[in-house]
């Protein structure tokens, strides 16, 4: 894992993901793709009979969004200094588009192995747990996406929690994740919610059980209530 992708806005929370970003590409070897966007204004093709003016102001709209852009990365440079990382080398990029088309153009261009993000939350289930770009990225890229709360601290990855209703879709996902917990040492838990304890599911569990025998991989089966 030698390239990670962190789209931001620069805003508080994609500050802090940013600090644990770098963390996790100093412990990982490995490049920050930083990866900025900006979208330009739908302006009338005639603009009030002046379609001279739209040039002009998609011009001043772009400059101002670069200005802002430069004045975002210089504080990410800060926040680096002061988190006392310095040698994890940073990819700064500035992209017009939105941020899914660019990540998906990035990670494939790129050969991106895993992309981080921030997160407020916003409406919906899905959307208030991870956040509306965040949902629509892992919804368009085929590579691990890493959601990153607000108040969330880099502490290292010591138990890494993966859900499943042991579907046969779910194999490859979880040798992904045993994959990334090998880089840290990290403990994987596969845990279950056992709505009704019949024959087959016993079984799945088992033949699971018996597959990943080797791997540092726990089963945990919690009964529903």
């Amino acid at each position: 894992m030698k390239k990670l992708l962190f789209p931001t806005d620069f805003s508080e929370t994609a500050n802090n993901a940013f600090i644990y970003a770098l963390n996790l590409a100093k412990e990982l070897r490995a490049e920050l793709y930083v990866l900025h966007t900006y979208v330009l204004p739908v302006l009338s093709a005639t603009n009030a009979g002046h379609p001279e003016l739209v040039s002009q102001v998609y011009e001043n709209y772009e400059l101002n969004s670069f200005e802002n852009y430069k004045s975002n990365v210089a504080k990410l440079r800060v926040l680096c200094e002061e988190q006392q990382i310095t040698t994890v080398p940073l990819v700064f990029l500035f992209e017009n588009g939105t941020v899914t088309s660019n990540v998906v153009k990035i990670t494939e261009n790129e050969g991106i192995d895993l992309i981080i993000m921030g997160t407020n939350g916003a409406s919906g289930l899905a959307k208030s747990i991870i956040g509306t770009n965040t949902v629509s990225v892992i919804k368009s890229v085929k590579i691990p996406v890493l959601s990153v709360p607000l108040h969330a601290q880099y502490k290292g990855i010591k138990e890494i929690i993966f859900t499943t209703l042991f579907r046969e879709k779910d194999e490859n996902p979880l040798k992904e994740i045993l994959a990334i917990a090998g880089l840290f040492g990290a403990q994987v838990k596969c845990v279950h919610v056992l709505k009704n304890r019949n024959v087959d599911i016993i079984m799945l569990i088992e033949d699971w059980e018996n597959r990943f025998s080797n791997t540092n991989l726990e089963f945990v089966i919690l009964d529903f209530e």
